[in-house]
């Protein structure tokens, strides 16, 4: 056999082991790609896949009717364009927008827009599906009449996809059963698909209608769901819904493999913060992910986009030649196109004819010294010049922008980081200063806590985290705090003030009068960081405090025993008497993780876009009791780990560790002793002090005179404490009590 075959069978052998690695990742079935992360969401679900093209498709409970949500705003935008197409309906009408129009939620209308602004028709559909505004959306169900697009679904063949009211308008509802079942809205994933893809045939309403439909698609502005995970310049068609228990998306990704319409679906979802790191959210986004590799050829893919990888050996390189040194013969077919056997390539052949030494032999391990296809080096980023190793002294390294550490009793600030004094926003942390005026009502009359406050229509529309209360619903003003300190309810923070303002003096409604009431307190408590606009944190310009004024204002409310006690509370069940005078029970529980943690006890979760994810925190470890305020971290589970993080070193750093403490030898850094001079130690084990002084004063014990002390018994130093050594002693040190 010559030199050429052996070489050309030595490649195949290569190839043939290396490729059976990767081929099967990409045989994956797309159900296979899927089912991993449907089998493991916690609530109810229902997807629909299907490739335009081909119409290969998965389905997993898509026949299921599901809430929709503000996906239901897609159809009302078809129903827009079908009354346009018949002459019943002029894009460029204007709309003009009254104060009751304004409804709370997402959009730009209601927080930035005037009483007798006017848009045109087609100015509000573009509102109602890049913002999802909820106003707008209204406006044009009055306009084109609520039940018009339920008709025109049921006419395309789609009867469960369904709007049942105005949003935020459920007096309005034209079926109240669905409405309480699916809220808003309802649809099935496949209904979903089925009008994606009548709008990629452009057989929605018109061609025209459906590529001016598209282009709105294109626009929508929620990328935590679909265009999460995806490639940078990925192409997608879509729109989603939210509510506390639902997360909704359906459009069109454009894979390089054809157009492919996705419908997820998620109800009773047991994860139901809003954050940033919602189950719902992040299942929408993997499962577009999911579709999109399934879709990609491998040949596309780019394994690190961040250009610390470079493709080799150009642009688009057959994998397998990838292997082969560019003077070699092609390694698949076993010789050239005509059949006959490669030329064997001069330069690897000395001038005897034999192979040159870098050819694999028998006593190599293969692929030693053969010629390395080089990377392109324009498309690899300089690496940046390292950083100093990191200190072993001082606080850990946290993910937030800004956290502080204080003593609760006295609420003085120990430690803080990053702007600490900087106002910034703080999102649901602002409902502590909610519950603490809340409470100081409370103490002049005990009887308010039993007292029942009915959930009026404006608590009730309070966007964002809920406590699933509803109008003409009533409880005990007890349970309404649990309703706004466990679940974070915003509704509840809103019906507190509302019904705590009617208390106060001074102007405007009863809730502004609550939350000037806030201002007083936080200006008596020498927050001068702060500025309240609302009960309970959503964001509002101006709307800010810092994270030393929490950790003062937490220090303080925390005297009170019942904050305490419902900060500290994982799960609270309360009897709800509803408008027609049956009973519920509702089941809040706390968003604040550290409560599944020995030894944590409160305080208060939070998070807004603006805000980031901020987690005010209590702990104590024996005597020994502190508050953590972190803002700012990219993740409530950063939040967590950050506080935690900061807790163990602040327990460190003030001599508190639980068994026999730590051992003190030379050179253990002074800042992370506890005390200073005249502290109190205690011996690890019996030994005979030395008199006078060891070492140099300035950084060491200095003894009074000679004594002998048991293991456990307490001695006092006469100088100041810094690295302590003792010749052939080790010394435990643990703060007096």
């Amino acid at each position: 056999m010559s030199i050429q075959q052996l070489r050309i069978l030595w490649l195949m052998a290569g190839i043939g082991w290396m490729f059976p690695l990767v081929q099967p990742v990409r045989a994956q079935t797309l159900e296979r790609r899927l089912m991993t992360f449907i089998e493991d969401h916690d609530g109810e679900l229902a997807v629909a896949v299907e490739h335009l093209a081909t119409r290969e498709r998965f389905a997993h409970r898509s026949t299921v009717p599901m809430p929709a949500a503000s996906l239901i705003k897609f159809p009302v935008m078809v129903e827009v364009y079908r009354q346009s197409d018949k002459g019943e309906l002029d894009l460029r009408q204007f709309l003009e927008l009254r104060d009751e129009d304004k409804v709370p939620g997402a959009g730009i209308l209601t927080p930035h827009f005037s009483p007798g602004a006017r848009l045109a028709v087609g100015d509000a559909v573009r509102l109602m599906i890049a913002f999802s505004d909820n106003t707008a959306t209204n406006l044009l169900l009055d306009r084109i009449r609520l039940g018009s697009t339920t008709d025109t679904m049921r006419g395309l063949g789609f009867p469960h996809t369904r709007l049942h009211s105005k949003v935020y308008r459920r007096e309005t509802s034209l079926d109240p059963e669905r409405s309480r079942e699916f809220g808003l809205s309802s649809t099935t994933a496949d209904e979903m698909v089925g009008l994606l893809r009548l709008l990629h045939e452009r057989k929605l309403v018109s061609p025209t209608a459906s590529d001016a439909m598209h282009a709105h698609l294109l626009t929508c502005d929620d990328r935590a769901k679909f265009p999460r995970f995806l490639p940078e310049g990925a192409k997608v068609a879509f729109k989603t819904g939210s509510t506390e228990a639902v997360r909704t998306a359906a459009g069109i990704l454009e894979t390089p493999k054809g157009p492919v319409a996705v419908c997820v679906l998620t109800s009773e979802n047991a994860d139901r913060r809003w954050s940033e790191d919602n189950a719902g959210d992040l299942l929408c986004a993997r499962i577009a992910r999911e579709v999109w590799d399934h879709y990609t050829p491998a040949e596309k893919e780019d394994p690190e986009a961040d250009g610390n990888c470079a493709v080799l050996g150009g642009d688009s390189p057959d994998r397998a030649q990838a292997l082969v040194s560019r003077g070699g013969a092609a390694a698949e077919g076993g010789g050239t196109e005509d059949g006959t056997e490669p030329a064997v390539d001069e330069a690897r052949v000395n001038e005897a004819g034999q192979t040159d030494a870098s050819e694999p032999t028998g006593g190599e391990e293969p692929g030693a010294g053969r010629e390395v296809v080089p990377a392109a080096a324009s498309t690899l980023k300089p690496l940046p010049k390292r950083q100093p190793a990191d200190s072993l002294q001082g606080p850990p390294f946290t993910a937030c922008a800004v956290w502080a550490i204080a003593d609760r009793r006295t609420g003085e600030l120990l430690w803080d980081h990053g702007g600490a004094a900087t106002p910034r926003d703080i999102a649901s942390t602002t409902k502590i200063m909610t519950a603490r005026v809340a409470l100081q009502r409370v103490a002049e009359d005990r009887r308010l806590l039993d007292s029942h406050v009915t959930f009026d229509q404006h608590s009730d529309q309070t966007s964002g985290s809920s406590s699933q209360l509803v109008a003409g619903e009533s409880l005990a003003f007890r349970d309404l705090l649990y309703a706004m300190l466990l679940p974070s309810g915003n509704d509840a923070a809103t019906a507190v003030g509302r019904h705590l303002g009617q208390r106060l003096s001074g102007e405007g409604d009863p809730l502004a009068r609550f939350v000037a009431e806030m201002n007083r307190e936080a200006a008596r408590l020498g927050m001068t960081g702060t500025r309240y606009l609302n009960p309970h944190g959503l964001p509002q310009k101006k709307h800010v405090s810092t994270a030393r004024d929490l950790a003062r204002l937490t220090a303080a409310t925390l005297q009170d025993p019942l904050f305490r006690q419902i900060v500290s509370t994982r799960e609270h069940r309360a009897v709800v008497t509803q408008a027609d005078g049956r009973t519920r029970e509702a089941v809040w529980r706390n968003t604040n993780r550290l409560l599944g943690i020995e030894g944590y006890q409160g305080v208060k979760t939070g998070f807004t876009s603006a805000a980031g994810s901020c987690l005010v925190s209590t702990a104590e470890r024996g005597k020994d009791e502190l508050i953590v305020v972190v803002l700012g971290a990219p993740s409530a589970a950063a939040a967590v780990s950050d506080s935690r993080n900061l807790y163990r070193f602040a327990w460190l750093s003030r001599g508190r560790r639980w068994g026999s403490g730590w051992l003190v030898r030379r050179g253990f850094p002074q800042e992370h002793l506890p005390g200073g001079n005249g502290c109190f130690g205690r011996l690890s084990s019996p030994a005979v002090m030395p008199a006078g002084k060891v070492g140099r004063a300035s950084n060491e014990l200095r003894w009074t005179g000679v004594k002998r002390l048991s293991a456990g018994e307490r001695f006092r130093s006469s100088g100041p404490i810094g690295t302590v050594f003792l010749p052939f002693l080790q010394v435990g040190l643990l703060p007096a009590d």
